[in-house]
């Protein structure tokens, strides 16, 4: 539960116009899949796991349960990121706990409305508590994905770093900075 806290910091903090340059390409894909969730830049890869293999260190976790927490966190990243839906009831209770395809599409939606929401990983209490949840009832059919602002070449996406100092003063679209 630590670690999905920790996860959920990291990914707001990837918001920020700091982080963003490393987190973009996970958002550019205009359709979101299963395996869209695997699109990260290697700076982003290793914030993103850095809490689960420091929490696991400092509690002295075996190897092979970090292994198998790194495996499930990679099958439940490909179960939010997947373009399924569910039965609705189904979804609205999951939804009080878990992420779900749906509930994660908010995040990725290009609607200004819905900018700077969802970002839990796995447990939803995290944008409860904080504030950052939306209702994916909020998302019209249709919403598009992807990100509204010029990409600089893939190359560059993928090492998550622009060729300018844009990266430290574009303000990103997604930003959940004012």
């Amino acid at each position: 539960m630590a670690a999905d806290f920790f996860k959920y910091a990291v990914h707001v903090l990837m918001h920020t116009r700091w982080l963003w340059p490393v987190h973009r390409f996970h958002h550019s894909p205009e359709q979101l899949w299963w395996f869209a969730g695997n699109r990260a830049s290697a700076a982003h890869v290793v914030l993103h796991f850095l809490p689960t293999v420091a929490l696991s260190w400092l509690l002295a976790v075996p190897p092979s349960w970090v292994m198998l927490k790194a495996g499930i966190n990679l099958l439940w990243n490909h179960v939010m990121h997947a373009n399924v839906a569910w039965p609705a009831a189904a979804q609205r209770i999951l939804e009080w706990v878990l992420v779900t395809p749906r509930y994660h599409h908010v995040h990725h939606a290009r609607a200004p409305e819905l900018l700077g929401a969802n970002f839990a990983s796995v447990l939803t209490l995290w944008d409860r508590l904080f504030g950052t949840a939306v209702s994916p009832e909020r998302m019209a059919e249709g919403t598009p994905f992807g990100v509204d602002e010029p990409l600089p070449p893939l190359v560059h996406l993928m090492m998550g770093v622009e060729g300018s100092a844009m990266a430290l003063t574009h303000k990103a679209t997604r930003s959940v900075e004012p």
